[in-house]
Parts: structure tokens; sequence; C-alpha cells
């Protein structure tokens, strides 16, 4: 990975996050909520794999 994608992963993370703020408050509740319900799935099953391997 070179240092110019890091630097356009960034910029489009930064047009995510501009977007989301956009939405009306009850959405970026369930934006929030869907987010946390994500990491802690792929957070438990990094944990699973890490236990296999």
């Amino acid at each position: 990975m070179k240092i110019h994608d890091i630097i356009e992963g960034k910029k489009e993370w930064r047009v995510h996050v501009a977007r989301v703020k956009a939405l009306p408050h009850d959405y970026q509740i369930v934006y929030k909520e869907i987010q946390k319900y994500l990491n802690q799935r792929f957070y438990n099953l990094y944990r699973h794999l890490s236990r296999i391997c």
C-alpha cells in the first residue's frame, strides 16, 4: 500500500463521516448502533480465528 492510497482512504473516510453527520439525528443513532454491532461481530470473529490458528 502506497502513501497515496492511505491519504485517499483518509479523504474518503472524512467524506463518509461528513455524510453521516448530515443525516437526521435518529438516523445517526441507527448508523452508530449498526457500526457497534458490526465491530463487535468482527472482533468476536477475530478472537475466534486467533484461537484456532
